[in-house]
């Protein structure tokens, strides 16, 4: 099973593409946090992971409609699978993960 479910703040507004053949494409990127104590020194830290988001089509034709909630530091939650592919540049393979969106929510509070 390939399901991931994260909650975050926009690190940027929303961005939306149109393909050759005219669908849309809505890309996010997602900032989560993790909180732990440090093994070594027992104090509190925290570390701040990036994520890439994208929806295809109908998914991105419905999210596009509430443009005006995307907008840098908005709280979202998103449930949707990792996808995972490569490409090359100048001979150099390069490794990109992404999650395609299934479902978003508006969350009120801070995470």
């Amino acid at each position: 099973m390939n399901k991931v479910l994260l909650i975050g703040k926009l690190v940027k507004d929303w961005l939306v593409k149109e393909t050759k053949n005219g669908d849309k494409v809505l890309l996010l990127n997602l900032a989560t946090r993790k909180r732990f104590k440090n093994k070594k020194t027992g104090k509190e830290q925290e570390k701040v992971d990036y994520h890439n988001l994208i929806a295809y089509g109908d998914k991105a034709k419905m999210l596009s409609k509430d443009i005006d909630k995307f907008k840098k530091d908005t709280i979202i939650s998103v449930e949707g699978e990792i996808d995972n592919f490569s490409y090359e540049v100048e001979g150099i393979k390069r490794y990109w993960s992404r999650i395609v969106i299934h479902s978003l929510q508006f969350v009120d509070k801070e995470v």
